[in-house]
């Protein structure tokens, strides 16, 4: 199965189109666009056939190492996304199951990422084959060898900071098992001029910078060197310098590397020594000399034969690092063959090939240059090598992974077919009604020749899932909720038999004990003759006989049961009462009930309002319509209060209206409206706990302050007001009954005080005086 599921990745789940083979339409325009799509999706990897197509994206991806080498290394090439390391696993797969010479060919232009395509080639090659010590040193010895040969043979121009200036030609020899026994490397038209003369703003070959800069003082001294560039004139000093480039660091995995590879000790120090010499002949000054006749002559061939020797010194020592790895004992055989001799070289054998290409010239992440792009592939071919792949057939697969794919789209082959493959693919495809001339039938592969013949396949197939989705998530939505009815049923009929038999358990204790208490009276009863009650004391239950001087004591049986008969007694005349309530009745009562719950205990006046009903109309509302069009809703409380004035404590009559969203103070004679205040707005309600005084202090958010009302009817009014602010706000308003508390005005805080009134008895007027700028007094008659 896991065969099939990743064999069309290139068409499902991908962005733009993974193989080019199936592009449409095919025009250099499509092809641009493709690439640029998968590009800024950070997919750099495209296929044409066998063939890998690779945008440098001037950025370390997410997506190499470890993980994606196990990952890559189970699945054939289409079986995953396109990626350089389906290429090498394709090779090495060949190399060591098929026993055929295998020849990786990379091309580009400088600066597309030859370079690091041969570096994650060679991981690759060294992370899946076999391990053991000796495959180790040599797998080792073959990784090294990079740092070595970029050393020596790269340098940063003006397009690339580690453009290669050599040709290389990588051997690696495989046993019969597909482990590594050494490597040949050969290396060609290395650029020797660059070590004399370069352009302005490149620098020379990598190995003299990382040597000023890696070696250490002792190791620059025994090689009489100055740790400037500037020193020298074969270093360009302007361009000393790369970003991202640490010449020291690099000096130090040139050295390791060169150990690993197997350099001794002295060898690396005679090699730094020529690179030394080389750097010191670009030093050397030749003047002109005189002849014999007093003719000067010129210096032009010294100046020559001086470059000429630095070339070919560099071009000697760059071969001498590759000499270990290429001369490995593992390699040798019975004296020396050529490449033509060995079956016509693994050159004449197929290559898998990989394409190269430089997105832009600014090495610059993200960018992508069409008409640079363009330019590369069009000397690369890469339209032609889809329109030569194209030529035959598109699409072809084994008839098996065929059908097991597209099977659902047949009547005769969903869901088992159990005939031949090549039977089921030719009733499927008979079925759907496709062309037969887009169609070939082969031995053991099924070839379409249309790329627009797949993607109607895999519409259909993709249709038809959605429905055979659906009926699978239908059929196991209908068990989950038919096995999750028929467990609550169980569990329901499980915990009802429990509860009726406790239940029925209790009620026949009670009847039980009940039936005895009878019986027990009724034999008590039964045997005492008539006249003779108060002479056979012993004939009644024991808990029920008297004491000797014929006084009755209290039964304890008897307490009990008139509790027990009086509780229920109550219960049932309670529930009665209930039931006659009206609605009307029954809102007044749960208004008590909230009154009770507020100021029950808190507020001593409290007691004498309960007998009292709430009206909630103190004003006759029905006969003052000006008052009705006031409010926006129906009037909770309409009454008339004294407003306490903010300036000098004076109060003022008002008509208080409370709705289900404001609360409302209107003029008492005009009835026009004074302030209209929302219950969202409304913040705390307090009130004096001195018994005759009615005055409630209401706390706004507003700008104008708290509002000191004076209410005969302040219980029921701050009732209503709770109600209504919790039935609109979800949230109770809180409520306090204090001795003094402090009033918020908009000139400043005043501290409210109760002082009992001196006027006499006689005087049940309630006064407010303000003293001062921070106090009202309120005399209590």
């Amino acid at each position: 199965m896991a065969q099939w599921e990743g064999e069309m990745s290139l068409i499902e789940g991908s962005v733009g189109v993974g193989d080019m083979v199936l592009l449409e339409p095919l025009n250099e325009e499509s092809l641009l666009k493709n690439l640029d799509k998968r590009f800024q999706h950070k997919e750099i990897y495209t296929y044409i056939g066998n063939v890998v197509v690779s945008v440098n994206p001037y950025q370390q991806l997410p997506i190499y190492g470890p993980e994606f080498i196990d990952k890559y290394k189970d699945y054939n090439f289409y079986e995953l996304k396109p990626h350089i390391y389906a290429l090498a696993n394709q090779a090495y797969q060949s190399l060591k199951d098929h026993d055929r010479d295998q020849c990786i060919l990379i091309t580009g232009e400088s600066g597309s990422g030859k370079t690091e395509a041969s570096k994650l080639v060679m991981s690759y090659v060294a992370a899946v084959c076999d391990k053991g010590e000796q495959v180790n040193s040599v797998k080792e010895q073959l990784l090294q060898s990079n740092p070595v040969l970029e050393a020596f043979g790269n340098a940063k121009t003006i397009r690339n900071d580690n453009s290669s200036r050599f040709g290389k030609y990588m051997d690696i020899e495989f046993d019969f098992k597909g482990s590594p026994l050494g490597g040949v490397i050969t290396n060609y038209l290395l650029e020797k001029s660059r070590v004399v003369k370069h352009v302005k703003g490149e620098r020379n070959f990598h190995i003299f910078y990382q040597l000023l800069e890696g070696a250490d003082a002792q190791l620059l001294k025994a090689l009489r060197l100055e740790k400037n560039v500037s020193c020298y004139s074969y270093l360009n000093f302007e361009a000393s310098r790369v970003g991202g480039m640490d010449d020291a660091a690099n000096f130090r995995a040139v050295q390791n590397a060169m150990n690993i590879i197997g350099f001794s000790t002295e060898e690396i120090q005679k090699i730094l020594e020529v690179i030394a010499i080389v750097l010191k002949l670009g030093n050397v000054e030749l003047g002109d000399e005189f002849q014999a006749n007093g003719v000067s002559g010129s210096s032009i061939r010294n100046e020559n034969g001086n470059d000429s020797l630095t070339a070919s010194v560099i071009g000697n020592i760059r071969d001498f690092p590759l000499l270990p790895l290429s001369l490995s004992p593992l390699c040798e055989g019975p004296g020396l063959v050529g490449w033509e001799t060995v079956r016509g070289g693994p050159c004449h054998e197929p290559s898998p090939f990989r394409r190269c290409i430089k997105p832009n010239e600014h090495q610059q992440r993200g960018l992508f240059s069409s008409e640079l792009v363009n330019t590369q592939a069009r000397y690369l071919g890469l339209l032609e090598n889809v329109r030569v792949r194209r030529a035959g057939y598109a699409y072809r697969q084994v008839y098996s992974v065929f059908l097991e794919r597209y099977r659902m789209l047949g009547r005769s082959t969903w869901p088992h077919w159990r005939g031949p493959a090549r039977e089921g693919v030719e009733k499927l495809l008979g079925e759907l009604s496709l062309s037969s001339g887009e169609l070939a039938f082969g031995r053991t592969k099924i070839f379409i020749r249309s790329p627009k013949m797949l993607f109607y396949l895999e519409e259909k197939r993709r249709l038809r899932i959605h429905q055979l989705v659906t009926l699978v998530q239908k059929i196991y939505r209908g068990w989950r909720c038919r096995t999750n009815y028929q467990l609550m049923r169980k569990s329901q009929i499980l915990i009802s038999s429990w509860f009726r038999g406790n239940m029925q358990k209790k009620r026949y204790g009670k009847i039980k004990a009940s039936t005895l208490l009878i019986q027990a009276f009724v034999r008590g009863w039964k045997v005492i003759p008539k006249g003779s009650w108060g002479c056979r004391p012993y004939s009644v239950p024991h808990s029920c006989q008297g004491q000797r001087d014929g006084v009755s004591p209290k039964s304890l049986v008897l307490t009990i049961s008139i509790n027990t008969s009086g509780s229920l007694f109550l219960s049932v005349q309670c529930k009665k009462y209930r039931d006659q309530l009206s609605p009307q009745k029954k809102e007044v009562l749960k208004e008590k009930l909230c009154a009770s719950e507020l100021f029950k205990g808190k507020k001593a006046s409290y007691p004498e309002s309960v007998p009292v009903p709430f009206r909630g109309d103190y004003v006759m509302l029905h006969g003052k319509p000006k008052l009705q069009k006031a409010g926006d809703g129906p009037v909770l409380m309409a009454e008339t209060v004294n407003k306490v004035n903010r300036a000098d404590g004076k109060m003022v009559p008002r008509i208080l209206l409370l709705t289900k969203s404001h609360v409302i103070l209107a003029d008492a004679k005009g009835s026009k409206v004074k302030s209209v205040m929302g219950l969202e707005s409304v913040d705390e309600v307090s009130r004096l706990s001195f018994p005759p005084i009615p005055l409630p202090k209401i706390s706004s958010v507003g700008s104008k302050g708290d509002f000191l009302l004076v209410s005969e009817h302040a219980i029921e009014l701050l009732t209503k007001l709770y109600q209504a602010t919790l039935d609109k706000m979800k949230r109770p308003l809180p409520i306090t009954v204090t001795e003094e508390f402090t009033v918020k005005f908009k000139e400043g805080n005043l501290t409210v005080k109760v002082t009992e009134s001196q006027m006499g008895k006689g005087n049940n007027k309630l006064s407010c005086k303000k003293k001062g700028h921070n106090q009202l007094e309120v005399f209590a008659p």
